[in-house]
């Protein structure tokens, strides 16, 4: 049995850190993942822990980085096994780019043999497998929160066109910046497509869309972030139109905390395609008279067409 082995890879912007320069360790983690198996496969071990029903669990990894792993650059991992034991293996990674044959990144990892049931075993891979699959090519998070958020609404009472609805959010591990306190911006901008097609939903224009084939695109987002959303939060999102135009509506949504406190509150343009809002508010009471325009709309509209026209001077 061979007791070594090596791959490649190449690092893209999936993988970099906030820097956008190089990988950040919990990606190059990941990659270890990938030359172990390699190192399995090659070597014939996991054809034999499949047929001895055992599985590997990473127990430790210890990490030395000597250099940053840039961005776009080959690489290859050296796996090596360099001891054993009744119970465990102990591997170790050289990470080291291929151009200059220098070593970035040294890891030692432990690895525990756990038996388990090859039927089970079985049946999970093709589980993580298809996961994975979805993952990798979908939003899959986003398309269930989305769904998700359309069924509770059905079961909410309808709401008028002036009327403000709310949707509820946690910050989580997956919404928060890269020092792992609050809620990153982008995230915002995200958690708003959820609470506008909520909105929709509860005042009923979706049918109206779809007798016209007509459709909305953001056209502009205004945020202005009065408090930062820490970790483990809860909020909720209100959402309420504030005005609209012949081809445009104007949204008001505030992020607001459980203490009461308006953490962020962002104004959104949304442009209609192939419809007006005559089309568009058909039939929908409350509709009959347009709102005025706030002040900060008017603002933010000057604000727009400035910027359009000095666009289209450039162009």
């Amino acid at each position: 049995m061979r007791l070594g082995g090596t791959m490649d890879g190449i690092g893209t912007f999936q993988d970099c850190d906030v820097g956008f320069k190089c990988f950040r360790m919990a990606r190059l983690v990941r990659e270890i993942d990938f030359a172990r198996y390699h190192f399995y496969d090659r070597t014939g071990i996991y054809h034999r822990s499949r047929q001895s029903g055992i599985r590997s669990l990473q127990g430790s990894t210890f990490i030395i980085s000597e250099e940053p792993l840039p961005l776009f650059v080959p690489y290859k991992i050296k796996t090596k096994l360099v001891y054993w034991d009744d119970r465990s293996l102990f591997f170790e990674h050289e990470v080291t780019t291929l151009h200059d044959n220098r070593l970035r990144c040294l890891l030692l990892s432990r690895q525990y043999g756990i038996g388990t049931c090859k039927e089970t075993m079985a049946f999970l891979l093709k589980v993580v497998s298809l996961v994975l699959f979805l993952y990798i090519f979908w939003d899959v998070n986003y398309f269930l929160r989305m769904t998700l958020i359309i069924f509770i609404g059905r079961f909410q009472k309808k709401s008028e066109i002036k009327d403000a609805t709310c949707i509820y959010g946690f910050c989580t591990t997956q919404d928060v910046d890269f020092y792992f306190t609050h809620m990153n911006n982008a995230r915002y901008v995200r958690e708003l497509d959820f609470a506008r097609v909520h909105f929709y939903d509860r005042i009923g224009i979706y049918p109206n869309m779809k007798a016209v084939k007509g459709h909305v695109l953001q056209g502009a987002t205004s945020i202005r972030y009065r408090r930062p959303i820490p970790i483990f939060s809860a909020y909720k999102i209100e959402t309420k139109l504030a005005y609209w135009e012949d081809k445009s509506l104007f949204i008001e949504q505030k992020f607001i905390t459980f203490d009461g406190f308006v953490r962020a509150i962002v104004w959104s343009r949304q442009n209609l395609v192939n419809m007006d809002t005559d089309a568009l508010f058909r039939n929908i009471p409350g509709a009959e008279v347009r709102p005025e325009c706030p002040d900060e709309i008017k603002h933010w509209i000057q604000a727009i067409e400035v910027s359009s026209a000095r666009l289209k001077n450039k162009n």
